[in-house]
């Protein structure tokens, strides 16, 4: 019996670590029936020229925001510490908005071969690009490590597009 409660105490401490709040599929309708209105139904507070708080979050967001200074995007962030916690979200936010976009064309992001001035670098990305009804739409599901003086840490970015050109 004690054998038993300590392999089961084990398995829930090395499975926790991969359970994340998950976005489902009536989510990814929701931004894309909004997009076709550049995001106005979910624009909030004014951050800063043509770029807003978003009033609807994706599960387990930190935040989310609608950006209109040249297309419509809106992007939600999850921020991680260690690598291996980051990608293992990446990896689940990937398979999430994938399985909710069956027939997109998907191309991968190429990692950036070192940081920009801010300390940001693109580490792996997948992007799902609409057609028929949703070619103006592009879904991004982004990695991107940021280190500044208090030290490394990891963002997810999930990201649709509403290219109205």
């Amino acid at each position: 019996m004690k054998y038993s409660l300590a392999l089961a105490a084990l398995l829930g401490l090395t499975l926790a670590p991969a359970a994340y709040a998950q976005i489902s599929c009536s989510e990814v309708r929701k931004i894309i029936a909004d997009a076709e209105d550049d995001f106005d139904g979910i624009t909030g507070a004014k951050i800063e020229e043509d770029f807003y708080k978003a009033t609807y979050n994706l599960t387990g967001a930190q935040e989310c925001t609608v950006d209109n200074e040249f297309d419509s995007i809106y992007s939600c962030g999850y921020q991680y510490g260690p690598y291996s916690t980051a990608y293992s979200a990446w990896s689940s936010r990937l398979a999430e908005i994938g399985s909710c976009l069956s027939g997109w064309k998907v191309t991968g992001v190429p990692a950036d071969a070192k940081a920009d001035d801010d300390g940001y670098r693109t580490l792996t990305g997948s992007l799902y690009e609409g057609s028929g009804d949703y070619e103006d739409l592009e879904w991004a599901v982004v990695l991107e490590e940021h280190t500044d003086t208090s030290g490394t840490h990891y963002h997810v970015w999930v990201e649709l597009a509403y290219y109205w050109f």
